[in-house]
């Protein structure tokens, strides 16, 4: 069985569905973590830049496993 992807390319139904539940993770990951990130920034005056650079902080020290 297969269904149209929204790029107009046809996929198996299973990827379809693990695409749907990927792309909800993110929006879940969006509304519970990035917003109130953004929040608290806000609060102790971290501006965009320094985010990005406690982000690649983060990236960089070996403490996160990708």
């Amino acid at each position: 069985v297969k269904s149209s992807c929204c790029h107009g390319n046809v996929l198996p139904t299973h990827q379809s569905a693990q695409q749907k539940i990927m792309e909800q993770r993110k929006e879940s990951f969006y509304n519970d973590y990035v917003k109130s990130l953004l929040v608290e920034a806000g609060k102790l005056g971290i501006t965009k830049q320094h985010l990005l650079d406690l982000i690649e902080r983060g990236e960089n020290d070996g403490s996160i496993n990708s």
